[in-house]
């Protein structure tokens, strides 16, 4: 469906929507080096939840003790306002 315009009625629920879905990289000077996703408190912080997490290219759920490592990419769901904040967490690069 790539290069197809959506209808205008979905275009607009589209860009009023609260909710969004992000990738986001974690750098290696992130905040979030070395934690455990429970310690972290990603949801908590910025009402983004992690869905699963894409390492060595491979994207897998994850548990609360998994480890974030610096190039790991975050898919991850929540409000849009949260998307900023999630970002500043793991100091976002451009994701693959």
């Amino acid at each position: 469906m790539r290069g197809l315009e959506p209808h205008s009625v979905l275009k607009l629920a589209v860009e009023e929507a609260v909710e969004t879905v992000a990738r986001v990289c974690v750098t290696e000077d992130s905040l979030l080096g070395s934690k455990s996703l429970r310690k972290a408190r990603v949801s908590e912080e910025t009402l983004i939840w992690v869905l699963a997490i894409r390492r060595a290219g491979q994207a897998t759920r994850h548990k609360p003790r998994t480890r974030i490592e610096a190039k790991d990419v975050f898919i991850s769901s929540g409000y849009a306002d949260g998307e900023g904040g999630l970002k500043k967490l793991a100091c976002a690069c451009e994701s693959e």
